[in-house]
Formats: structure tokens, C-alpha cells, sequence
């Protein structure tokens, strides 16, 4: 598991995201950073798996999806795999 945690700057960089578009998702809630507290100031912060989320949810909305319903669909794709896995791992 990848513990890194990445700042929007690096985020809208790897995925090809305005920093505005990346708040817009956040404000939506398709997203939920962790909010890293440095004197009265809170800093975004990202995880391994926000990425990847974000990564898929970016994809369907290249293809035409609306980020609500892309993300709503990776939300339920993974939720589908998670079950497939942990049906397999219990009959095993």
C-alpha cells in the first residue's frame, strides 16, 4: 500500500487537471483530501487511492461522462470488484 500523500499542485499535474477544476471536485465531494494542519493554515492532501480515483473519474469525463455520474460509476465499479473479491477470498 502506497502511504504517499500528494499536494493539488502535483495531483492537477499528473492527471491534467486545472487546480480550479481539481477544487470544483472537491467542493462537489467526488473527492475527500485530508486536511494537514500547519499553524493556522490547512494544506490538501491527497492519497495513493484519491489518485487513482480521480485517474478514472478523469477518464470518463474525457469520454463525455458528467464528473457526477463518472464518479458515481467508478464508485460503483469498485464497490462491485471489493464484492467479487471478498466473495472469492471467503469461499476460498
Amino acid at each position: 500500500m502506497n502511504d504517499k500523500q500528494y499536494p493539488p499542485k502535483e495531483v492537477c499535474k499528473r492527471l491534467s487537471l486545472s487546480y480550479r477544476q481539481l477544487e470544483y471536485w472537491v467542493l462537489i465531494g467526488v473527492v475527500r483530501p485530508r486536511l494537514e494542519p500547519h499553524g493556522k493554515k490547512q494544506y490538501q492532501k491527497f492519497s495513493y487511492e484519491d489518485l487513482c480515483f480521480l485517474k478514472e473519474v478523469k477518464a470518463l469525463t474525457d469520454e463525455g461522462y458528467l464528473v457526477s455520474r463518472a464518479a458515481q460509476k467508478v464508485r460503483k465499479l469498485r464497490d462491485q470488484k471489493n464484492n467479487t473479491q471478498s466473495t472469492a477470498h471467503s469461499l476460498s
